[in-house]
């Protein structure tokens, strides 16, 4: 439902400031603590664009609802906990933490410096992080149950658009598109270069015994490099499966062969080894395409062009192939706004003659090409039940779900131990 703690790492303002600590509610066998109602805060101000040091009054202000919030959350989280049928795998929280980190990342600008504001390695941050995934994934899951049963008819969408068409916000930008993202992949022979140095680096440290020194020198891992290669105690499941296969296979102080995962090759060492959790380090050499891998992807790039034109209906069906095999940004996609479109490939729609058109190819910054077919382009205009009748029946049910959640919720919480200080 809230998203609120993906954004953490953005709203560190009173981290390196000292306050007093302690317990402002108890929730059933939950405690919040006040740094958990200071965190929402910040993050609800980073979302709305507020400065907290231009606006002092803001978190005193804003101190009762979202502790409500809190206590709120905690009260479905007791809920969800009772209710047998709802259960949340291992793999969903280690997927969720995958996607939420990938955020992280891209937002900071980069693993290193993610690391840098969160003060620990991306792999101590996510075992922090589980059990309130987990936690988060119930109270969703419980929220759902509750919503499925929820619908709006004909007249209630009508309704609502009549009482809210004043504060209904402009429709954004919107491009219907398909896009074929065309990467450049290495050859074995950008395969083997990676492998014969990984190779040549094992030969070295079971000579002299030096795996860090060879880590921080040829590891190209920002976030475990300058430590040796040292990841930490990983709890299975926070791997991706190549390289968890053999890392909880390995004999402790045994290095593997080089494996190869989506992110290149590694050497991988086991230190210790504690039942579901494994203490490792590991090498990592990315594999570079060669020159020739991109003169190979440039020719069948050009071949793509020159039988795609104008056949919007054999561009889909390329599309869609490129999606499911290459499982990147390649698809087909309808009236989508600007905010959730790729700035390179926005850059290249903001060209759009006002006729569909197969549009020049570019080289992207994900050592892939672009190619797009714009279909249409609508500018930002005034909502209504013509132009935007899905986006209506949305709002309208969310609007229902809001208010009979409200209901539910407050008769729920006469039911579950609550305690303010």
């Amino acid at each position: 439902m809230n998203k609120f703690f993906i954004l953490i790492i953005f709203t560190i303002l009173f981290s390196k400031n000292e306050f007093v600590d302690g317990v402002v509610a108890k929730v059933g066998s939950n405690t919040i603590l006040y740094s958990d109602v200071l965190q929402t805060i910040q993050m609800q101000a980073m979302q709305n664009g507020i400065d907290l040091s231009k606006n002092p009054y803001y978190i005193d202000e804003n101190h009762d609802n979202v502790l409500d919030f809190l206590i709120n959350q905690n009260v479905l989280f007791e809920m969800a906990k009772k209710d047998t049928l709802i259960d949340v795998s291992g793999d969903e929280i280690s997927s969720t933490l995958e996607n939420e980190i990938d955020m992280m990342k891209r937002r900071a600008g980069s693993e290193s410096i993610l690391e840098n504001i969160l003060g620990v390695s991306i792999h101590e941050y996510k075992l922090s992080l589980w059990n309130e995934i987990e936690k988060r994934l119930l109270i969703e899951r419980y929220q759902q149950s509750f919503m499925v049963n929820i619908s709006v008819s004909r007249a209630e969408i009508i309704t609502f658009y009549d009482e809210y068409k004043d504060s209904i916000p402009l429709l954004p930008s919107r491009s219907k598109f398909s896009l074929i993202e065309l990467p450049i992949q290495p050859s074995w022979d950008a395969e083997n270069i990676a492998i014969d140095l990984l190779t040549s680096i094992k030969d070295s440290i079971l000579q002299f015994n030096n795996f860090e020194d060879y880590a921080s020198k040829y590891s190209q891992d920002p976030g475990s490099n300058q430590n040796g290669g040292d990841l930490g105690y990983i709890l299975r499941g926070n791997l991706v499966n190549e390289f968890e296969e053999v890392a909880f296979s390995l004999n402790v102080g045994e290095i593997s062969e080089p494996v190869k995962t989506k992110f290149g090759f590694h050497l991988i060492q086991l230190l210790d080894k504690q039942g579901e959790k494994i203490h490792v380090r590991h090498i990592l050499q990315e594999v570079i395409p060669t020159e020739n891998d991109k003169k190979l992807t440039e020719e069948k790039l050009r071949t793509i062009y020159q039988q795609s034109n104008n056949k919007i209906v054999y561009f889909d069906s390329l599309a869609y192939q490129y999606q499911a095999d290459f499982q990147n940004q390649s698809g087909v996609f309808e009236l989508t706004p600007d905010d959730a479109i790729p700035v390179e490939i926005l850059s290249l729609l903001n060209d759009y003659s006002g006729k569909p058109e197969l549009l020049i190819p570019i080289e992207s910054s994900n050592k892939s090409y672009y190619l797009v077919f714009v279909k249409d382009r609508k500018l930002s205009e005034k909502a209504t039940l013509k132009n935007s009748w899905q986006i209506m029946e949305a709002m309208a049910k969310n609007n229902k779900i809001t208010k009979e959640f409200e209901m539910w919720i407050t008769k729920e919480r006469e039911n579950i131990f609550i305690q303010t200080f």
